[in-house]
């Protein structure tokens, strides 16, 4: 359902197994109950889709296309969204989940992951983000700092090894730290080597209310190196596309310094536009560009991809 933000990428096969996905929310239309229209991909805490522990689309702001999820309370306790992915109490596997977050200036957001899920569940961990651009994320008693930028879209993604029971936490592509995954959100017992849920409750930590937005969640199969795992669902990440002025494409920790990124018109010609780069993704300026198709060529030495991306 990942409609515009994806570039299409031959010769990568996609994921087998039922338990990953990605949601970009596109396929929902602002007001819309998501859980109640998503056929089974997401649920409440309560088990009560189109209820009010529902997430509703909206077109205020997206990550990519135009429709994200939005997350708002007005009570320092929380909800009523209590949003939630069941993953099926999974116990091996290597896996990233990632998200983007936009939480508004003076607001508050909040997302868990469980290792059991319902009103007896554990915890395994909490991401809990200020309205002043600090934030934290709390795993086995252990509070790992961060910074995000309030009102704009910051990627929230975590490296799950339940195979050697670790997890790697990264903001905007930058490390955190990494802890032994199958510890309890507040302590170092009581937790269990398993992932059943991640919920999404309408919450902001003491002194802020919530109100944020989740954009572009993906859950996939991680292992290897290289740029054939980097893109290994078998599409490059990138958005937006069509793109009218600035594309961006993640690059992923996974690449070589010696790693190439090139623009690249019909002819095979290797474009210069100017460039940057924030943490994993560069930044492409197309704008000076004729509209039409283009292609974006990753090497990393044999390895290459290259996707298509439309500019107009």
């Amino acid at each position: 359902m990942r409609k515009n933000l994806l570039l299409s990428l031959a010769l990568v096969p996609a994921i087998a197994g039922a338990q990953t996905f990605s949601d970009d929310f596109e396929s929902y239309t602002a007001g819309m109950a998501i859980a109640a229209s998503s056929n089974g991909l997401w649920t409440t805490w309560s088990n009560a889709p189109g209820g009010s522990e529902d997430a509703f689309a909206s077109d205020l702001y997206a990550h990519s296309g135009t429709i994200s999820a939005e997350f708002v309370t007005t009570s320092g306790s929380g909800g009523p969204a209590d949003f939630v992915h069941d993953f099926g109490n999974l116990t091996s596997g290597h896996y990233e989940l990632s998200m983007w977050i936009m939480v508004l200036d003076g607001s508050g957001g909040y997302v868990n992951l469980m290792h059991t899920g319902g009103a007896t569940g554990v915890w395994a961990l909490g991401a809990y983000f200020q309205g002043d651009g600090n934030g934290y994320i709390t795993a086995g008693g252990t509070n790992y700092n961060f910074t995000h930028t309030v009102s704009a879209w910051n990627e929230l993604k975590f490296d799950i090894n339940m195979d050697t029971d670790l997890c790697e936490a990264f903001m905007n592509g930058t490390s955190l730290g990494s802890w032994q995954w199958s510890y309890a959100e507040n302590a170092v017992t009581g937790g269990s080597n398993q992932l059943a849920w991640l919920d999404i409750f309408a919450y902001g930590p003491t002194g802020w209310l919530g109100h944020y937005f989740i954009d572009d969640v993906t859950f996939q199969e991680a292992g290897g190196s290289g740029i054939g795992e980097l893109y290994r669902t078998g599409e490059l990440p990138a958005w937006p596309n069509p793109a009218k002025d600035m594309l961006n494409v993640e690059l992923g920790a996974d690449l070589s310094a010696q790693a190439r990124v090139e623009l690249v018109d019909l002819t095979g010609k290797v474009l210069t536009v100017p460039t940057r780069r924030t943490g994993q993704v560069l930044q492409m300026d197309m704008s000076s560009l004729v509209d039409g198709v283009y292609f974006v060529r990753v090497s990393d030495g044999a390895q290459q991809r290259v996707g298509r991306v439309v500019k107009h």
